[in-house]
């Protein structure tokens, strides 16, 4: 059977993994390749479509193995590697125009000028806070995926 994936638009990253490597084996045997993922990439695991019977797909950082087995078929295999991974970037636009939203509870009718700036304090504080939810540093994350090939050519 044949495997695919479909990805979102705008799922990825901008710079997608490279993969470089030999991925001529014999049946038996492995062929190893190394996945350069963006600096900062965290949170990584490999998935390998359209794999060749008896063919097993593995990842350590970065190292990406092919391990065929005696009975794998001779032929030249494209596989379709899955990348998924979580890399630093801006938070979300949603916290960041959270205060723009709020904004009007600002100008609601008080008696004291003193409770809109009460108010106005607590909406920066609260805005700083959803903008570094979960954040190392103070710098949001999100998740990418990215798909490529590689070329296994068993002899």
């Amino acid at each position: 059977t044949w495997q695919f994936e479909v990805s979102p638009a705008g799922n990825g990253t901008g710079n997608p993994p490279t993969v470089t490597g030999n991925g001529s084996v014999t049946p038996g045997s492995s062929a190893m390749f190394t996945i350069s993922l963006p600096d900062g990439a965290k949170n990584i695991s490999v998935q390998c479509l359209d794999l060749p019977p008896g063919t097993t797909c593995s990842f350590a950082n970065p190292i990406l193995t092919i391990t065929t087995s005696t009975t794998t078929p001779p032929g030249t295999y494209e596989i379709v590697v899955v990348v998924t991974y979580t890399v630093p970037g801006g938070a979300s636009s949603a916290f960041i125009f959270l205060p723009l939203f709020l904004l009007p509870l600002v100008f609601a009718r008080r008696k004291w000028a003193r409770d809109r700036l009460i108010l106005l304090a607590f909406l920066g504080v609260l805005a700083l806070m959803l903008a570094n939810v979960g954040c190392a540093g103070g710098v949001a994350s999100h998740q990418a995926v990215s798909t490529t090939e590689v070329k296994l050519v068993v002899q």
